[in-house]
């Protein structure tokens, strides 16, 4: 799929905030709404949106460890 301008900004704006209203987002780069709503469903079906999630601070969540682990693998190995 190829992804135009209008389809970067739509990306950049969930990004910044997963929960914004396609309203809100048609009125910042200027489209209509139902547009917003269309070129979502698209990124959804492409695979380029994955999933809405939520981004916590796990200090606040009560972990007290926070790990990040990296795995260098081989194929077939």
């Amino acid at each position: 799929m190829k992804m135009d301008e209008i389809d970067k900004n739509i990306l950049k704006l969930l990004q910044e905030d997963g929960r914004m209203s396609y309203s809100e987002i048609a009125r910042r780069i200027g489209v209509p709404e139902s547009t917003v709503r269309l070129r979502v469903k698209r990124l959804i079906e492409e695979g380029i949106i994955r999933k809405f999630a939520a981004l916590i601070n796990p200090f606040k969540a009560g972990y007290t460890i926070v790990a990040f682990i990296a795995v260098d693998i081989e194929p077939n190995k």
